[in-house]
């Protein structure tokens, strides 16, 4: 609410001058940070055991999916969720969590994850991480199911890559500032109340500030202003 009423008499217009936003937000929520793993065929019952009590979570835990509850088997983990810099700071993440023989990496000039892991092994992501990983979230990821001559030598083991490149930003490289004292116009497919696009630039925890020389201006859509929203 404004502290006083803004009458405006003919044509006016509004732009996007100066704005400032925090670097607060998580790499990916928390409820994207579940991921199940189903064992290799050569995976021994004992090595199974041990896994599954190791990632044993009650009788299972459930996550929103998609507007849906699913339940989670035992063989799953839970990553934190907070902010990682990189890919390759995530991976390490997830690796420490992940059951002997059974690692992630990353390729930096195909700049895809790839899973390298006893034939059959899969790994299922869900929400953003899945995302930012290159990976189709809900779909697993398998290890190769065809033993090349060197596997089980020491030499070579087989690895799959993820089907998309990585982006520890999942795409969101944009803020897009909506107000409802303007008038709608034409964004793609959309018809939009949009103010201006600010490009995200900074680092974690810190205050960023922009501003702008040359300010593109939209028409104001009212007459009378006693507050003014902005998501």
């Amino acid at each position: 609410m404004l502290a006083r009423t803004i009458n405006l008499k003919g044509q006016w217009e509004v732009g996007l001058v100066e704005f400032e936003y925090p670097i607060s937000w998580y790499t990916f929520p928390e409820e994207d940070g579940a991921y199940i793993i189903t064992s290799g065929q050569n995976t021994q019952k004992d090595d199974e055991e041990e896994v599954s009590e190791r990632y044993a979570v009650g009788d299972g835990i459930k996550i929103q999916i998609n507007n849906g509850t699913r339940s989670i088997p035992k063989l799953c983990n839970t990553l934190k969720a907070g902010y990682y810099d990189d890919v390759l700071f995530l991976i390490r993440e997830i690796n420490t969590t992940l059951p002997p023989g059974v690692t992630l990496g990353y390729d930096h000039i195909k700049n895809r994850v790839f899973l390298k892991a006893p034939p059959k092994t899969l790994l299922t992501f869900y929400g953003k991480l899945a995302v930012i990983l290159g990976l189709k979230p809900g779909v697993a990821i398998e290890s190769v199911n065809q033993l090349n001559k060197d596997y089980g030598s020491g030499r070579a083991t087989p690895v799959t890559y993820a089907p998309y490149q990585a982006d520890i930003n999942a795409g969101f490289y944009t803020l897009y500032i909506y107000t409802d004292i303007i008038e709608y116009q034409s964004v793609g497919d959309a018809f939009v109340p949009l103010l201006g696009c600010v490009h995200i630039d900074g680092e974690n925890n810190k205050i960023v500030n922009v501003r702008y020389d040359k300010v593109h201006y939209v028409p104001v859509n009212k007459a009378s202003i006693t507050e003014i929203s902005i998501e």
